[in-house]
């Protein structure tokens, strides 16, 4: 394990020698699939498994965790082996509930410090191009899919289409405030359900 996390990318399965290009959806954690901060309790958002059933079983998408947890979030005695349990768990269990295996959901994963310069945290597009490679998507049939303006930011940077969902949390929370001039999103959703509906259908609204 903390072989794993000292590399800039963790993805879980590394299959791409043996991957033909398809869709791909790269979802955000946190405020997207769930309602928690790291390595603390957390529960899924309404919709979320369900949804996920339907974009990979039903739909036949490529579907990838891409999610950053830099020491801030984790809370005192905790560390980026701790940070990457906890998003395994959830991989785990949004697999078993939407009767997948956990190998049909892929994991790639950022601990640096976001003043760090490091090329893979949200909005620099280094984790989502890596997802992309993993997962086997061509650009023109990848999207971003998350809540934050970071997550739009890093999918326009990666050059893939890409969906917003709620009310782009760090805006309404004032934590981070929302770039000048930025592109706004192909598509703009209350919620990752509702994500999954259009972009499984191609039908933009």
């Amino acid at each position: 394990m903390s072989d794993v996390v000292s590399r800039p990318y963790y993805c879980w399965p590394t299959t791409r020698d043996t991957l033909t290009p398809q869709n791909v959806a790269l979802v955000d954690l946190n405020d997207t699939l769930i309602d928690g901060l790291c390595c603390r309790p957390w529960t899924f958002l309404p919709g979320v498994v369900e949804a996920t059933r339907l974009l990979v079983r039903t739909c036949g998408w490529r579907m990838a965790i891409v999610t950053q947890q830099p020491p801030a979030y984790w809370g005192e005695g905790h560390d980026s082996t701790d940070a990457l349990a906890w998003v395994v768990s959830i991989r785990r269990a949004l697999a078993e509930q939407a009767d997948l295996l956990p190998a049909d959901i892929y994991i790639n994963f950022c601990s640096h410090d976001p003043m760090s310069g490091c090329r893979c945290h949200k909005p620099e597009p280094g984790l989502l191009r890596e997802a992309m490679e993993d997962a086997g998507g061509k650009l023109d049939q990848v999207w971003m899919i998350g809540d934050k303006w970071s997550d739009v930011m890093a999918g326009h940077n990666a050059g893939i289409k890409t969906c917003a969902v709620g009310d782009f949390g760090y805006v309404q929370k004032g934590t981070t405030p929302l770039p000048e001039g930025l592109k706004p999103p192909h598509l703009w959703v209350p919620d990752f359900a509702t994500a999954v509906r259009i972009i499984t259908s191609e039908v933009l609204v």
